[in-house]
């Protein structure tokens, strides 16, 4: 049974220059054709396969631009009866109160903004389409519709980010006091519009510096970091993105979506025309991968330490049929300075989460 639904809605207003994920100018029309064959999608995969979400994510592009009928008619496809958290991610330019207040009539739980920053010169450099009075309007008219889940996103490590930017924006945020906070540190994609640019970025001690602030200013206000990017409120943290990072499975529809099923994985095309074709052939699984077991323990490993909590070694144990600490000695022994084993969990101490891909590729 598949409790974690992902849906991707591939639209925006106008592409940001940091962004890599596959989206489309918005128009009505469009959108109506694409809902049309996601809805096509859904209805394929849940005659074969069990699907009752716990969670519900819509991601995207710009899920906030998706009309109340059109998210009202791709929910219905499912059963909800189990759900417990329904996110929607939203762009502060393109939602006002009457529209917020109508998703929480279709229970809609949490909302995920995507501020970024509150400075104007940063979010028109990234090629945001909102601004900063946008972003307080929006979390205002967002408590004020009934949401007591609110995640917010902040970029840090831009071209000439000086630290009293990045103070800025932290302070706006703490003023505001959300739930839930997920930060970025800018990178570069290829096929971006900044890749094309070829935009330079900060060096390494500058965003290490930026990222080492972040975490203990948010520390200091009593939000607690559960995964390196993400701060929470207690009781709030993710519940869909912790089943990434504890490498659940879930289930993606929409063009360019993922799929986790444990022993293999599978991606729809990230071309409209495609997407459209694989359904009109009823092709399902579309790239599937099979996961020998070696890539499945190494799926693992890759999420469970980016948890604060660590990597659980005994289920990794149970689950493999082995003995972790046997296998991957020497990277332990050979990160030794940067790891702790407590309680049955090997996790990283906070001086490694800013090279915890290093680390972390060590052992895959």
């Amino acid at each position: 049974m598949i409790h974690n639904v992902y849906l991707h809605f591939p639209f925006c207003l106008r592409k940001c220059g940091y962004c890599s994920f596959f989206s489309q100018k918005y128009t009505r029309d469009v959108s109506e054709e694409y809902i049309r064959y996601l809805s096509d999608e859904i209805n394929a995969y849940s005659r074969i396969l069990e699907i009752i979400p716990q969670t519900l994510y819509f991601g995207g592009g710009t899920p906030s631009l998706i009309e109340i009928d059109q998210i009202e008619e791709i929910i219905k496809l499912f059963d909800l009866s189990e759900l417990s958290e329904f996110t929607l991610e939203a762009n502060p330019a393109t939602i006002e109160r009457g529209k917020l207040s109508a998703l929480q009539n279709l229970d809609v739980n949490r909302l995920s903004i995507g501020f970024q920053s509150f400075l104007d010169s940063e979010l028109q450099y990234l090629g945001r389409v909102h601004n900063c009075e946008d972003n307080y309007r929006v979390f205002k008219a967002a408590r004020d519709a009934g949401f007591d889940n609110i995640s917010v996103d902040l970029m840090y490590g831009l071209p000439s980010q000086h630290l009293d930017d990045l103070i800025t924006s932290i302070n706006a945020i703490i003023e505001l006091n959300p739930e839930h906070i997920s930060t970025y540190c800018l990178s570069i994609e290829d096929g971006t519009p900044f890749a094309r640019k070829r935009i330079k970025l900060p060096a390494d001690e500058i965003t290490a510096c930026f990222y080492r602030y972040i975490r203990e200013r948010l520390q200091d206000e009593g939000y607690e970091q559960y995964e390196i990017s993400n701060f929470s409120r207690r009781g709030y943290m993710s519940q869909h993105n912790l089943n990434y990072w504890h490498d659940s499975e879930f289930i993606g529809f929409g063009c360019s979506a993922h799929s986790n099923m444990g022993n293999f994985r599978y991606h729809n095309p990230s071309n409209m025309r495609e997407y459209y074709s694989l359904l009109q052939n009823k092709e399902m699984f579309p790239a599937r991968e099979d996961l020998a077991i070696s890539e499945q323990r190494k799926e693992f490993i890759i999420q469970a330490l980016r948890l604060t909590e660590g990597l659980d070694v005994n289920r990794f144990n149970r689950l493999f049929n082995t003995d972790f600490c046997r296998i991957y000695r020497d990277s332990i022994q050979k990160h030794e300075k940067f790891l702790d084993i407590e309680n049955g969990f090997l996790k990283l101490k906070p001086i490694a989460y800013f090279v915890s891909n290093e680390i972390i590729m060590d052992f895959i």
